[in-house]
Order: C-alpha cells, then structure tokens, then sequence
C-alpha cells in the first residue's frame, strides 16, 4: 500500500501535532483522506517531522468509505471527516489516540443533503458544519463534550442559479468557513 499511496486521489489533509522527541523540535501527525475506489480504505496517517521536513507513511489510521474532506477540533483530540458511505450522506467523528495516532470512531450524524464535501469546526469547538455539494444545502451540528456529533441544529438550502448554465443550473455548496468568532457562517456555492 505505501508505494499506492501516492496514486491515491487526495481530497484533505489535516495535521495536528504528535508531541516533541526533542526540544525544538516536533512530529506531527498528518491526516489525508482519500475516496475508497482501487485499495484505499480511507483516511490514511503520515508523520512529518518539523525538523528534518521528512514525511513518512505510517498506514490506515481509519476505515471510512470517501473521506472527501477532513478537519480537526481546536482543542480535543477529535477529527471529523465528511464521507460518502454507498447512498448514506455523512459526517464521522472519530478520536485521535494520543498513543497510536490512529481514529477510533465516535459517532456519525446524516449530512443532511447530497454530497458532503466540506466540514468545519467553530474556533471554541462547539459546532460543526458541512456543505453539500449535489443539492446546495448545509447543516449546523452541536458538538457533545467528547466531540461526538450532536443531530443536526440548523439546515439551509441554497436557490438559485449562476451565469454558466452548463454548470450553474443549481446551488452547489462546496464550503463552510467560521469566522475567527464561530458567530458568522461563510459558505461558497458554485451555482
């Protein structure tokens, strides 16, 4: 699987930091997740080491079909990844093991629309987003004490249409972005 990794589609990384080996320097774990055609199995675990810029392979960090896009709590060792499971929608919750690195999950909430493709957490780590690319909408989510993903608080479905009619016939959400204050919602949509 290692020399496969690089004909993988990759669609996220994430990185969170892994502790110090020595003073001044840091390994971080970095996170890709990839769509599961072929031999990938989903979202996948690398080490870069700050120091000497090396960034080496270590394995399957955790089974999910289509991981399209990933993020990490500010705060709790939690990483989310918005997954298209056969026909299920979703967003996953998973718990970074502070020994392994490798995703335990927690819990999975319906993307509440088609395609999810991008997750987002508020700055105090209180709720997440996801944008659905195939119809436009997104969905708001409380994030419970240990990260796990509270039923979706809050839906929005975008209308409308832009100026290319060969591709712009109808919304398409394709990001969530919060503002350094979690207050305000930012969402880019194609149509």
């Amino acid at each position: 699987m290692r020399s496969g990794l690089l004909g993988l589609v990759v669609f996220s990384v994430a990185m969170v930091g892994f502790g110090s080996l020595t003073a001044g320097a840091a390994v971080h774990s970095v996170y890709v997740g990839t769509y599961t055609k072929g031999e990938s199995e989903g979202i996948y675990r690398l080490e870069f080491d700050d120091e000497t810029g090396a960034l080496s392979h270590k394995g399957l960090a955790g089974a999910i079909e289509n991981p399209s896009f990933l993020a990490i709590h500010p705060s709790a060792p939690v990483l989310y990844a918005a997954a298209r499971k056969g026909d299920a929608q979703v967003v996953a919750a998973f718990r970074i093991e502070s020994d392994s690195g490798l995703l335990t999950p927690l819990n999975e909430q319906p993307a509440g629309g088609n395609g999810p493709c991008h997750v987002a957490v508020t700055p105090d780590g209180k709720h997440a987003a996801v944008a659905n690319y195939g119809d436009g909408t997104v969905s708001v989510y409380p994030l419970e004490k240990e990260g796990g993903l509270g039923a979706a608080s809050a839906f929005f479905q975008h209308t409308g249409s832009s100026a290319d009619p060969k591709r712009q016939t109808a919304p398409h959400a394709h990001s969530v972005n919060f503002d350094e204050t979690g207050r305000y919602l930012v969402v880019a949509d194609l149509g």
